[in-house]
């Protein structure tokens, strides 16, 4: 993580000064460096850049998208991070993940790197056994 952080911030920086703040790329960038501060503790600054790039991308390229449903995923994770807001926020996964079987498939690889995410928090935050079938996905 410590060489990923300037690597993804020095990205975002690049889509930002070569497509402009709100790209779509520029804005997938921007939830991936939320990611890297949810990771980080940060959480705060991190809900910030989930809900700028959220809010641009569905103006960008609509409810569906996988980068809509990305960014659900990650903002649904950074607040599966704070005690205060974790069981809204696996609800939040649940609901993206269930969105992302429907509308990209259930082999897309965004589909599956999130029903692994899930797993993961099902196990950890909630300290039960590895879920169901439904929600093993593999990380492809």
């Amino acid at each position: 993580l410590d060489e990923a952080e300037p690597l993804c911030r020095e990205a975002l920086d690049g889509y930002r000064e070569v497509l402009g703040e709100r790209h779509p790329m520029t804005l997938n960038q921007l939830a991936n460096w939320a990611d890297v501060l949810r990771s980080r503790g940060a959480l705060e600054e991190a809900r910030a850049a989930v809900s700028t790039a959220l809010v641009g991308q569905r103006e960008l390229v609509g409810e569906w998208h996988w980068n809509v449903l990305e960014c659900r995923a990650i903002q649904a994770h950074i607040n599966v991070a704070d005690p205060a807001t974790a069981a809204e926020g696996i609800a939040a996964m649940k609901a993206a993940v269930a969105d992302m079987r429907q509308h990209l498939g259930a082999k897309n690889e965004y589909c599956r790197k999130y029903e692994a995410v899930l797993a993961t928090v099902l196990s950890q935050v909630l300290a039960i056994p590895q879920p169901e079938r439904e929600y093993s996905g593999v990380v492809g």
